[in-house]
Parts: structure tokens; sequence; C-alpha cells
């Protein structure tokens, strides 16, 4: 409150403090987010009876269109938490 002097620095300050804010609420967010994904990766290989279906072909390591479909699943409205619910 000591006027336009002082403006710059409390913009700063605010700034700073909001991307702190959403780093610290981000951070709780990935945990949940890879357990929705590994949810819904073994109702998949639960319904098909493999894991396989999720692996690139004559490997064990998932096919990065498998997660993309995941994600677009989420980014169309599917609801994460009902995802991985058999």
């Amino acid at each position: 409150m000591t006027g336009n002097s002082t403006s710059h620095d409390c913009y700063n300050f605010l700034a700073e403090h909001e991307a702190q804010l959403e780093a610290k609420m981000a951070r709780p967010q990935h945990p949940l987010d890879f357990l929705r994904w590994k949810k819904w990766y073994y109702k998949m290989a639960l319904q098909a009876g493999t894991e396989s279906i999720h692996y690139l072909p004559g490997t064990n390591h998932v096919d990065p269109v498998v997660h993309a479909a995941f994600n677009r699943l989420v980014a169309n409205g599917a609801q994460p938490k009902d995802l991985g619910a058999l």
C-alpha cells in the first residue's frame, strides 16, 4: 500500500508466488496420473489376457501409441478414475 513506486515489485512477487503454487499443485497430480494410466494398462491387459497388447512388436517395451491412446481417452472426457475400473 505504498503507492505506485512498488507496483512492479508487488507484481513480480505475486507472479513468483503464483508459479510456486502451480508447481506445488502439479506435483501431487503426477503420481495420480501415473496410477490411473497403470490401472487402465492392467485393465486392458486383463481383458485381453496378456500384457503383450501394449508392447512394441518383439519387445517388452510399451508402445508410445498405447499411452497416447490413454491420453486421448482422458482428453476426450473419459473420467480418469473410471478408466481402470473392471
